[in-house]
């Protein structure tokens, strides 16, 4: 079933089988052995127990069939989930330093797993039942895959929709999967592109949480889209743990600063919203402040969009890094303040100098850390002075 399209960017949809005869054989042969109880069951490393059946792609026969290959054994050792996928390196044939290979067990949500009978001796055997789906995504290079890991989830999740009647929507859903590298990373290339400079705005709205709102007759539903998953990324939303009222403050030096998330989406709703005003090809944002921090950043991220997806999504990774060290800086400076005037002096030098207002930072305003009222203190002097 494959299609012969000549592209770097592949796809195969599989359904997964159980071999119910080769299973009744080895429960009949381990039967007749009486076997120890105590013993665990032989591992099946070949992968004789599972067929693959092959839904639709776009690979050659030989490349595909060394993928099929992969994905059982791997299917047998219980390496595929459905929670999340997972990214690796593969050599079928496609690239002298192999293919980075996006795989997942795809289910409907809330689905539980069905033992089958034949099998329930075997753990890696009885957590996976008849008839599920496995996707892969290969980028024919060995390529960073795995900084767009949230986003090939939520794509290969979007297939589900599809899969129940995949014979009626195979063309459907086909052009979905042959699309998977634009859609996946796109809005990493395309947003710079058509913003400029203007990307340090978005960069803004991730930061600071606050609302985007869009006006104009005519928008551009693709580019909302883009400008959507484009905040979501430079976001710190998925960086910031949430720690419940009762529990101690983190200590100082703990690598990710934690929040009550409820208290940051409540402060958030209180800041202005940058609002985006389309219009054809034109657009135009209302965004009262934008800090140097994000203009910098914004000028490396239109920089990288000029060389590839991956150079810019490592770049916006890179941006919530540095918003993180310097949060974590900051709050062990506002701790030393409290008994040390010249580390206030020092606090207010790195406020200065670092580019963005951390003093209106939800993240650090509702840092259980800094609830005390000496840090409170600390945190009012600074605010007044910087008034």
């Amino acid at each position: 079933m494959s299609e012969d399209v000549e592209n770097d960017h592949l796809y195969a949809l599989y359904t997964c089988h159980v071999n119910r005869r080769h299973s009744q054989e080895q429960s009949s042969n381990e039967a007749s052995s009486d076997p120890d109880p105590a013993d665990p069951p032989e591992p099946d490393p070949d992968g004789d127990n599972f067929s693959l059946s092959v839904v639709a792609t776009n690979m050659k026969a030989e490349n595909e069939v060394e993928l099929r290959a992969s994905m059982v054994k791997r299917l047998s050792r219980g390496q595929l989930h459905a929670s999340s996928g997972s990214v690796t390196n593969l050599d079928i044939g496609l690239g002298e330093n192999g293919s980075a290979c996006y795989y997942r067990l795809l289910q409907q949500p809330g689905e539980e797993v069905q033992e089958i009978p034949e099998l329930s001796t075997s753990p890696t055997l009885a957590s996976v039942c008849m008839d599920r789906y496995i996707v892969c995504l290969v980028d024919a290079v060995s390529s960073p895959l795995d900084l767009f890991r949230s986003e090939l989830d939520m794509f290969s999740f979007s297939l589900l929709s599809l899969l129940d009647a995949w014979m009626s929507q195979l063309e459907e859903l086909r052009v979905q999967l042959a699309g998977w590298f634009d859609e996946v990373t796109g809005y990493t290339t395309r947003c710079p592109a058509r913003f400029q400079l203007d990307v340090s705005i978005l960069l803004h709205v991730g930061l600071t949480g606050c609302q985007l709102t869009y006006q104009g007759p005519n928008q551009d539903d693709q580019l909302k889209e883009d400008t959507e998953k484009f905040i979501t990324a430079c976001s710190l939303k998925s960086l910031l743990s949430t720690t419940p009222d009762n529990k101690p403050a983190p200590p100082s030096d703990q690598p990710l600063i934690e929040v009550d998330n409820s208290v940051v989406h409540s402060s958030s709703q209180e800041q202005n919203a940058v609002v985006l005003s389309l219009e054809g090809e034109e657009y135009k944002f209302n965004c009262e402040t934008v800090s140097k921090f994000c203009k910098n950043w914004g000028e490396k991220v239109l920089s990288a969009g000029s060389v590839s997806a991956f150079q810019v999504r490592q770049m916006l990774d890179n941006f919530k890094l540095q918003v993180i060290q310097d949060m974590n800086s900051f709050k062990r400076l506002i701790l030393q303040a409290e008994t040390d005037h010249y580390a206030l002096y020092r606090c207010l030098v790195f406020t200065q100098n670092c580019g963005h207002n951390l003093l209106e930072s939800p993240a650090v305003l509702n840092d259980p850390g800094l609830a005390s009222l000496d840090s409170q203190d600390v945190l009012k002097v600074l605010q007044d002075y910087l008034k």
